[in-house]
């Protein structure tokens, strides 16, 4: 992170520092959104970092990779991963297929 100055590492993150992180997206309500490969996705508060990585359906490798970040008009927030694209539900990512889920 770089506040204009310095450059903080958060090394008790798995996959932000040795690792490559794809996609950094700040979101309406102010939170930062980011990819990491084998990771999943992580949510950055300012001050915590939490990561979403329960998928449905399950599928624990996260090596594909998230390439994109999408926040629409309701702010909602959508995945383009390496395997598909993916909304958050909750704290679950959610494959979208061609039948939805769209509400």
């Amino acid at each position: 992170m770089w506040d204009g100055a310095t450059v903080t590492t958060f090394p008790d993150v798995p996959g932000l520092t040795e690792n490559e992180v794809y996609t950094v997206m700040e979101a309406r309500d102010g939170n930062i959104w980011i990819c990491a490969i084998g990771h999943g996705v992580y949510r950055y508060d300012g001050i915590n970092f939490k990561a979403f990585n329960q998928i449905k359906p399950e599928n624990p490798d996260f090596r594909f990779g998230c390439n994109s970040i999408y926040e629409d008009r309701k702010g909602r927030l959508w995945f383009g991963f390496g395997g598909g694209l993916y909304r958050l539900f909750g704290d679950t990512l959610v494959n979208v297929t061609r039948g939805g889920p769209w509400d």
